[in-house]
């Protein structure tokens, strides 16, 4: 649809562009807001949403841009407008006003107009209004991230101003805001944090990365626009690092302002406690060989191109985190393995007890969350090139866990999912559990606050029946992680079983036996990393399986730092050849439809003709 724009700056239409690719959740529409307009209004169908505007300069138009990019997306496809009128909202009050929404892809009118510092969405449809709560929420968030920054700042300065030294030695940059439900949620905080202050632009690094991670050859042809033979650009892509090259990359560095970082750290950061190669250190400047960057989709590093040799980035020896010192010396590792710059020890075990006995030793740094765990029945690594892991660990070792976000391990884009579930449970399965109708208004102070409680219980919701999420399933038990671990999943005739993995059947290999692994959430950045889903029982609706599991959802990043879990792993337990026993069984920790409301809501989603394309990912553990 055609907008009427003004002219632009460079950093408006930057961030339009930016914008204008972020993922649009056709079904994030306020239904009950149509319908009041539609009773008060009849079948009149223009509507307009106004959008306060804030800052100046490069800020404001950078602010406006985003607004912009992503109004110019909201053009809904046929099946909206039948999920829309589907709702029993629209089908028992206003069935007579049913032509205003069939017609709203017949726009004659749409306009984008700025002035009195507010940005006016207009249309000759009911679309402004239907999405006016989605755009107050993202408003808000704006609003929430640019406070946070802008508080964290003015501490910051007065405590440099104290201590005699200048204002302009301030600098922060925004690290959190990768941690939000969706990649929506993440561009806009990303685009508050910036507002407030902060010297990056989170969300540009996605961006910029996006294409490469969606199509496999655009990646390699990224990887030769910045010098490298075919050959060595495989090697990146399959070695999880991505080439941006530097006439991607410059106009979002510019525009942010700020080139010493591109996305959430430093630009070749390592840490003092294992440095790389000293010839590494020296490389500041772009290579003229090699102009671009190159970003690590597992753990978000960033460094400059350079040619593939033996550089260390991620550091050249084998260091324990210090947090744990106190722990590690106590028993004798039985292996090693890397995460980012710090190796984590393995210990085998031969029992829960014995795993028990291991995890009463590890002091607690994250008094809230305390200790966490994940059982796999297999260790799986990051399987790097040779090449890479000599430029990322040099002789080091390298040998990484795979802990991957279940959405980017099945290449699924979760936010439409996020959004259709919202839909479906707002309309066909809250109303049949709450009484009347008191419930709709703290529903929709929900899904329009700036704190994503319900989007985040809604994230771990769907990640504990089986939808494809930006984070993992990790469990406070040892006994659940311990039972996981030993249990081998398949599914036939439509019906998923776990059934328990003999001593005979385990893999011939150590490295390859089951596995539990042990969390502790220790940097800052990571302590906010923990759900429940807990927030949709205000709402009537209980999930008993993950309360029956002690889950907890780790939030894991989106595009450029899938790894995320794995840099807060404690130590390995793998288990040696044995019989298991726990405290847990299949009838308790996944319990029927019958007994499990969240099961049954899940079941009936995944039959959805709107369910994103993700109802197979629900399995089914029960016959019907």
């Amino acid at each position: 649809m055609p907008a009427q724009v003004a002219q632009h700056s460079d950093v408006q239409e930057t961030f339009r562009t930016v914008f204008e690719s972020v993922n649009l959740p056709y079904l994030a529409v306020d239904v009950d807001r149509v319908a009041e307009a539609i009773r008060d209004h009849g079948l009149r169908a223009e509507s307009h949403c106004s959008i306060p505007l804030i800052g100046s300069g490069d800020r404001r138009d950078g602010l406006v841009g985003s607004w912009r990019g992503l109004l110019r997306r909201i053009d809904p496809p046929e099946w909206v407008i039948a999920a829309i009128l589907d709702t029993p909202t629209m089908g028992a009050q206003i069935a007579a006003s049913r032509p205003v929404i069939r017609n709203c892809n017949d726009v004659p009118y749409f306009a984008i107009s700025e002035s009195n510092d507010e940005l006016t969405w207009t249309e000759e449809t009911i679309w402004p209004i239907a999405y006016s709560s989605l755009l107050r929420q993202l408003k808000s968030l704006v609003d929430l991230h640019q406070v946070r920054i802008q508080e964290i700042l003015n501490r910051r300065l007065k405590q440099y101003e104290e201590a005699g030294l200048a204002r302009e030695n301030v600098g922060l940059f925004d690290e959190t805001t990768r941690i939000l439900p969706t990649d929506l949620h993440y561009a806009f905080a990303s685009l508050g944090a910036w507002l407030g202050g902060a010297m990056n632009v989170q969300y540009f690094a996605s961006y910029a990365v996006a294409p490469q991670l969606r199509n496999p050859e655009y990646a390699l042809s990224c990887a030769a626009a910045m010098g490298y033979t075919r050959a060595e650009s495989r090697d990146l892509d399959n070695g999880g690092l991505v080439a941006v090259p530097i006439a991607v990359a410059q106009p979002l560095i510019s525009t942010q302002g700020d080139p010493t970082v591109f996305g959430s750290i430093p630009v070749n950061e390592f840490s003092a406690a294992n440095p790389p190669h000293v010839a590494a250190l020296k490389r500041t400047g772009i290579d003229p060989k090699h102009p671009g960057f190159l970003i690590d989709r597992h753990y978000r590093g960033t460094f400059l191109g350079r040619a593939i040799g033996d550089d260390a980035l991620y550091g050249a020896r084998n260091v324990l985190r210090d947090h744990f010192e106190g722990f590690y010396p106590r028993r004798q590792r039985d292996d090693l393995i890397r995460c980012r710059q710090f190796s984590v020890p393995v210990y085998e075990v031969g029992s829960i007890e014995e795993a028990r006995e291991i995890v009463a030793q590890i002091p607690i740094h994250d008094e809230e969350n305390g200790i966490f765990f994940r059982g796999q029945t297999g260790f799986y690594t990051l399987d790097r090139p040779r090449r890479v892991k000599r430029l990322l660990f040099g002789n080091s070792c390298a040998i990484e866990p795979s802990l991957p976000t279940s959405a980017s391990r099945h290449r699924h884009e979760y936010d439409p999912a996020h959004f259709s579930l919202r839909f479906f449970l707002e309309h066909h399965v809250i109303p049949e559990i709450m009484d009347g109708e008191d419930w709709k208004d703290a529903w929709r102070a929900s899904v329009t606050d700036p704190e994503l409680a319900i989007d985040y219980a809604m994230m771990a919701f769907a990640q504990h029946y089986g939808l494809p999420s930006h984070g993992l399933d990790v469990t406070t038990s040892l006994d659940v992680a311990t039972w996981f671990a030993t249990q081998k999943y398949s599914s036939a005739g439509g019906i998923a079983q776990y059934n328990v993995l003999e001593a005979s059947g385990w893999p011939k290999r150590r490295r390859e036996w089951p596995t539990v692994f042990v969390f502790q959430n220790v940097s800052w950045s990571l302590q906010c990393s923990l759900q429940d889903c807990r927030e949709l029982e205000a709402f009537g609706l209980r999930a008993l399986r993950p309360e029956r599991q002690s889950a907890r959802f780790f939030l894991g990043g989106h595009s450029e730092h899938r790894n995320r879990l794995a840099e807060t792993a404690v130590c390995v337990l793998r288990l040696k050849p044995a019989s298991y026993e726990t405290t847990c069984d299949f009838g308790y920790l996944f319990p029927s439809p019958d007994e499990d409301p969240g099961y049954r809501a899940m079941l009936r989603f995944a039959e959805q003709d709107f369910s994103a394309g993700v109802g197979h990912y629900v399995n089914r553990f029960h016959p019907d």
